[in-house]
């Protein structure tokens, strides 16, 4: 038994049944309109903010960090790629060229 209660066993297991489940939690958001500012009444005062399950955000960062590892480690990105990488910025772009 897990800390959590759940075996990996059973995890295993019941990998068809909970298949479908999840991937619609990961797939699935509810968008709701949040207020821009201005008059409540005017419909341009508002944008949509999508709201997604816990466990999708998870699966995301989970895949996001196996798949820059990959790419990473495959040398796909470049070593002088800086835009949207962790520990790397603008100014750090910038400072390369010195």
């Amino acid at each position: 038994m897990e800390l959590d209660g759940v075996s990996g066993c059973v995890l295993k297991e019941c990998k068809e049944q909970l298949l479908d489940p999840i991937w619609e939690m990961v797939t699935s958001s509810t968008g709701i309109p949040t207020s821009k500012g201005g008059k409540s009444t005017e419909q341009l005062n508002y944008r949509p903010v999508s709201l997604t399950s816990v466990v999708g955000k998870i699966c995301e960062i989970v895949i996001k960090e196996k798949w820059v590892k990959y790419l990473e480690e495959e040398q796909v990105i470049l070593k002088r790629q800086y835009g949207f990488r962790t520990g790397r910025s603008c100014v750090l772009n910038l400072l390369s060229f010195y």
